[in-house]
């Protein structure tokens, strides 16, 4: 099983580009000529005033206005794996953001230490998380000396073009490139000879660090 990693800076921008459209779309539900909401530190909107108007509901100065976005204020529980090198700076940014985190037990790989990171909050962040730091994947490839796989099986390239992409170029699950090659060259080939595969599929984690 290989790790693909995702740079604490890259979960941190996508937070920060997620927030900024979240904002954006509150804004647009402001009345025009009001003032701008209050923002407080975990981005948060309060009406700064009473009667204050918010997409057709009136508020008393300091309540916090509801979340446009349905889907992206449900309460999502979910977990990820972390480096335990970056896991302070994890649970700070996300507690900066409505969503609470707390760290399982670690354990060693590939020369560091990372742990489950276990999150509940706001399905808008939680649910971009597991979008970038997905539990696990797996990709169909060549069976071959060196690549990790679970049970292999023998087919053909034609099987796999009927299973796998039976109307268009576009696979419907993920291929690796060069076995991805294999089957293009054979779909483009005039003289379609039976081709002889062993494929199998390797299984990927990903981890914040």
């Amino acid at each position: 099983m290989s790790t693909a990693i995702i740079s604490f800076a890259t979960i941190e921008s996508a937070i920060a580009e997620s927030n900024k459209k979240a904002r954006a779309r509150m804004m647009d539900l402001v009345d025009e000529g009001q003032v701008e909401p209050t923002w407080d530190s975990n981005g948060r909107a309060h009406a700064p005033c009473d009667n204050y108007i918010f997409d057709g509901r009136s508020y008393a100065g300091g309540q916090y206005l509801h979340d446009p976005d349905i889907a992206g204020s449900a309460i999502v529980k979910a977990k990820i794996m972390v480096n335990c090198a970056v896991i302070d700076q994890m649970i700070a940014l996300l507690e900066s953001n409505m969503v609470s985190a707390s760290a399982g037990k670690s354990w060693e790989a590939d020369g560091s230490v990372r742990c489950y990171l276990y999150v509940q909050g706001p399905g808008r962040i939680v649910n971009l998380l597991t979008r970038m730091v997905p539990a696990g994947d797996r990709i169909l490839v060549l069976a071959k000396e060196g690549v990790e796989t679970g049970k292999t099986w023998k087919t053909t390239l034609g099987k796999l073009k009927s299973k796998l992409c039976p109307i268009t170029f576009e696979p419907y699950e993920s291929i690796e490139e060069e076995l991805l090659k294999q089957l293009y060259n054979w779909i483009l080939s005039a003289n379609k000879k039976t081709v002889n595969v062993e494929v199998g599929y390797a299984y990927i984690t990903s981890c914040v660090s």
